[in-house]
């Protein structure tokens, strides 16, 4: 048989974003496969189908090394056009190289963090990071009602994008 490495991804983030604004309205659309590959335009087709169904704030819990052109134009239409905010995950490589589209100037690239507010062994880092959240020992929901523990910037980039749910719901744009 084989594993799904992935199983509960989602599903652990949208736990993270209610944890901090219970009164959000989460729209999960599964843009990666269950081994978590993908390409650029899958991920630009689940940003299109998020700004349809009105997303203000799209988390993007993935990444690529590779800046891409359609995804980049993409979010930046989306910002120009609605104002909608996009948080991505730095990356678990414990490098200073960018991540897409974490890298990209209009998005906000979220680092992870210890307990203790250092820098996680395994988060990517450097000037492309807007910010950085918890991201260790993270406690959340996983499928069938369970509950798990678990590490990653993906994880501080669902907190990071609570957070400006949150703060979307105290202002929200015109």
């Amino acid at each position: 048989d084989l594993v799904d490495e992935a199983v509960g991804h989602g599903t652990f983030v949208a736990g993270l974003v209610l944890t901090v604004a219970p009164d959000a309205r989460v729209l999960p659309i599964r843009i990666l496969d269950s081994d978590g590959m993908g390409s650029a335009v899958d991920i630009a087709r689940g940003v299109e189908i998020a700004v349809e169904r009105d997303a203000r704030v799209v988390n993007l819990s993935l990444g690529m090394e590779i800046e891409s052109e359609v995804l980049q134009e993409v979010i930046e239409e989306q910002i120009r056009e609605k104002g909608i905010v996009f948080i991505s995950s730095a990356g678990n490589q414990d490098s200073d190289r960018p991540q897409y589209p974490a890298g990209q100037n209009e998005v906000v690239g979220v680092a992870a963090t210890t307990p203790g507010d250092a820098k996680a062994d395994f988060s990517n880092w450097g000037s492309w990071v807007s910010v950085s959240a918890p991201g260790v020992g993270l406690v959340s929901l996983l499928p069938s009602a369970a509950m798990g523990r678990w590490s990653g910037t993906s994880f501080a980039s669902a907190l990071t994008s609570g957070q400006a749910a949150v703060l979307i719901g105290f202002a929200p744009f015109a």
